[in-house]
């Protein structure tokens, strides 16, 4: 990855205006002097661009193959966050206020699924099923 720099502002913005009297040039040398400005600096961007990727030493395929493995570690933390957040954003305030944000980040989210379907629940609901063990109370309860 290269850093390109910030480009510098036009030339006619770095001239002092003084310098410049309005009715000293016309619009159209005026125009033509903003237009050769602006192709100038697009050059000295795209040299130091060129002069960057002369003077950086191509990657190893291990190094290679490593950013490629980090940045796909990255997208999926990303993602995983990403739900995580949607998943407390869907609870109930009172149900997130009832721990800080440190700790909702250590909550598994399973717990917080959980967390979820007590809160929409009524209290009949949450209670377990009589009368079924193993997997069937739990297929009830999951689907409750």
């Amino acid at each position: 990855m290269w850093l390109v720099k910030a480009p510098k502002p036009p030339l006619d913005e770095q001239i002092p205006q003084a310098s410049i009297a309005p009715g000293d040039i016309s619009a159209e040398q005026a125009e033509a002097m903003a237009d050769a400005a602006h192709l100038q600096r697009w050059k000295e961007i795209w040299a130091e661009i060129a002069a960057k990727r002369q003077s950086a030493e191509p990657l190893t395929h291990k190094e290679s193959s490593r950013r490629r493995a980090q940045a796909m570690v990255d997208g999926l933390n990303r993602h995983v966050r990403e739900e995580h957040e949607a998943d407390l954003a869907a609870l109930p305030p009172e149900v997130r206020a009832s721990r800080t944000p440190e700790e909702w980040l250590a909550t598994p989210p399973l717990e917080i699924l959980r967390l979820a379907r007590e809160a929409k629940a009524t209290p009949s609901q949450v209670a377990p099923v009589p009368g079924r063990k193993g997997w069937a109370r739990r297929a009830v309860e999951a689907i409750a």
